[in-house]
């Protein structure tokens, strides 16, 4: 592959130097001017995303103060959250300094911008005249945004990553394109994390949530820098409370300790900044409830994770607790993926067996295919809708 120097990532002839005057919609131009006038009408054609996405960049343009984010609910009920403009600002900061943004650098919108991630994403872009382009969010980003376009930067949930590599050396080429790359949107598994071994660009893991105006810490997936640990990013304090709970506080907490509901572990602070480092344990409500016993859904995933990485099987693994009539909820593991033969099933339980405490241990393994798998408008599996089509 030809070095691609960091200086022109992301950034065509035609776009050195010049500040964007509009953003890229679908493949077709929307200028500011217009979107800022007061009598300005939708064009015609348009279907309800579009009309959703110039709804909400019209609405930063002429300087809107608050702006609302419905809440993935992917494990409990979705709630209503109400972001500031001043916080939306900040974090949008944070990110392109981190990220070494500059002005006139194309960056790829391809999540829903009714989620914090998408949302987050056209603001960078707005208030940091990056040069946008926003596709729909689909799996398949690289074929919609064009195997030709050229960004500096994307933000993809993990299946949008997948999609890519499965591309091969295109998806890889058009990854090193860029100057950095976010992933969000839930867990990377091992095997994902693999398939970067030849990607050549930054890659970050993000953590934060929506209540955060979307990440506070990144961690590198990109080897041979890649680490188990997140970073906060300046600014951002980050403290264990009971049950060990990650704590944030902040500018985009109104700095406010807000406390998660993700269990953490503080590692010694970073040697050079002194920024908080730490791991993340899994989720504190992810817990299904066996016979009395109390399983960590998150922990089971991620020793299921590792053994589907070691065995080479690029499926992507959940656990869910499915009603049971003599156990409350019996521990099941749902594998997205090709199918697979009973043997190579039974020599995965096996593994688990090894690895796991016997209440830990799925009472059973359901596939099945990527289409099959509910999903939120954030790209997230929608676990309250998976366990109820699997009871039916």
């Amino acid at each position: 592959m030809s070095a691609v120097s960091p200086s022109s990532r992301g950034r065509s002839p035609t776009q050195m130097n010049l500040m964007p005057d509009h953003l890229t919609l679908h493949h077709r131009a929307h200028c500011f001017a217009d979107l800022q006038a007061p009598d300005y009408q939708p064009p015609a054609g348009l279907d309800g995303y579009e009309a959703r996405v110039l709804e909400l960049a019209r609405a930063w343009l002429l300087g809107a103060e608050t702006f609302v984010i419905h809440t993935s609910g992917s494990t409990g009920p979705a709630k209503v959250v109400e972001l500031t403009r001043a916080q939306l600002a900040a974090s949008a900061k944070r990110s392109v300094d981190a990220l070494g943004l500059v002005a006139g650098d194309a960056a790829l919108v391809c999540l829903n911008v009714e989620t914090v991630g998408g949302l987050l994403g056209l603001v960078r872009g707005l208030a940091h005249d990056l040069a946008l382009t926003i596709i729909a969010p689909v799996a398949d980003v690289l074929t919609a945004a064009g195997v030709d376009s050229h960004f500096a930067t994307a933000s993809l949930v993990p299946l949008q990553l997948r999609e890519v590599l499965l591309h091969g050396r295109t998806g890889r080429r058009w990854l090193s394109w860029m100057k950095a790359v976010l992933i969000g949107g839930g867990p990377v598994p091992p095997n994902l994390e693999q398939d970067l071994y030849d990607v050549h660009t930054r890659v970050y893991h993000t953590y934060g949530m929506t209540e955060t105006a979307s990440h506070v810490a990144l961690r590198r997936l990109d080897m041979p820098h890649g680490t188990d640990f997140f970073t906060a990013l300046p600014g951002v304090e980050i403290r264990l409370g009971a049950d060990d709970a990650l704590e944030v506080r902040a500018d985009v907490t109104h700095h406010q300790w807000l406390t998660t509901t993700d269990k953490g572990e503080l590692l010694l602070p970073d040697e050079a900044t002194g920024a908080v480092r730490f791991r993340w344990l899994g989720r504190l409500d992810a817990i299904i409830n066996s016979g009395g016993v109390k399983v960590d859904a998150d922990r089971v995933r991620q020793v299921l994770d590792v053994t589907l990485a070691e065995l080479r099987l690029p499926h992507t693994a959940l656990i869910v607790g499915l009603p049971d009539a003599r156990l409350g909820q019996r521990v099941t593991a749902v594998l997205v993926g090709e199918q697979l033969a009973p043997a190579a099933l039974d020599f995965l339980l096996g593994k688990l067996r090894e690895r796991l405490d016997r209440y830990e241990v799925p009472k059973e393994i359901r596939l099945l295919a990527p289409d099959e798998l509910p999903r939120l408008p954030s790209g997230k599996p929608n676990l309250r809708e998976l366990v109820e089509r699997l009871s039916d």
